[in-house]
């Protein structure tokens, strides 16, 4: 454990594996051999050591969890669902569960079922901020914008720090047709963190859409491209906002380095 906890995993891995050989009966060891594997990318190996630690203790909420992530991996939706599922079961208090079997429902269903397991999730763990958060992204992206707000909000009332959820809140207030409030939101995330460049480029984008404040604007995606350079969403940016501003030959200069890394970042092998 101690060679696992200091970033020894080839280490770990040896003991571990000698361990369970010395003492094939102890079901400690032959988990935390199984969660090496896991931790290592090794499913297959970790599946079967799970599966024999599964038949003497067959009520291991976590087991049941890194079972359903190896079956997720591999897209075997049907079996992910009913090992999250056996997880929420046996212990319902676990928010990584309830989040990994509403994934699965993105992924295979719908985004309505994967709201219906937020809401399960909400009533059995209180409102936590984590999975309002989650819930608010899916009536975003189901474009029901006016819950997602609501939603999101509450989150942030419950986390008023977290940038994430104020950028979600701000985007689905934009989506919404809420410029002010958008723009509100979107200034209290940068006084929280002034150099978060996807906000930055948000925000600057927003206002050369509507042809206003210009400065701020060139100045917002100018930072954010201080951050990432060669981002192609920002370089669109910042060649719109400069189109705005009547610059335009620097414009087309900022789209052709714009498509130039696109079709770089395409044809990358």
């Amino acid at each position: 454990a101690l060679l696992y906890q200091t970033g020894r995993k080839d280490e770990a891995l040896k003991q571990a594996e000698t361990f369970t050989i010395l003492s094939p009966d102890d079901l400690d060891a032959q988990k935390r051999l199984g969660v090496i594997y896991f931790s290592s990318g090794d499913y297959v190996k970790a599946e079967s050591v799970f599966v024999s630690y599964l038949k003497s203790n067959p009520d291991d909420p976590q087991i049941h969890f890194f079972l359903g992530k190896i079956a997720l991996d591999r897209e075997e939706f049907d079996k992910a669902k009913e090992e999250f599922v056996t997880t929420i079961a046996l212990n319902d208090s676990v928010p990584d569960g309830w989040a990994n079997l509403a994934l699965v429902y993105f992924r295979q269903d719908s985004t309505a079922k994967a709201i219906e397991v937020y809401r399960q999730a909400l009533e059995k763990t209180g409102e936590d901020a984590y999975f309002l958060f989650l819930m608010g992204n899916a009536y975003a992206r189901e474009n029901n914008y006016d819950s997602a707000v609501v939603i999101l909000n509450k989150a942030s009332d419950r986390s008023p720090h977290d940038v994430q959820i104020l950028f979600a809140l701000g985007s689905a207030y934009e989506r919404k047709g809420d410029f002010e409030q958008a723009v509100s939101v979107f200034e209290r995330l940068l006084r929280i963190d002034s150099t978060n460049a996807p906000a930055l480029n948000y925000l600057g984008y927003m206002f050369a859409d509507k042809g206003i404040r210009l400065d701020e604007s060139l100045a917002m995606i100018e930072k954010a491209l201080e951050t990432e350079p060669n981002n192609a969403a920002y370089l669109d940016s910042y060649g719109w906002v400069l189109f705005r501003r009547g610059e335009l030959h620097e414009a087309e200069s900022s789209e052709e380095r714009r498509v130039g890394k696109e079709c770089s970042s395409r044809w990358a092998p």
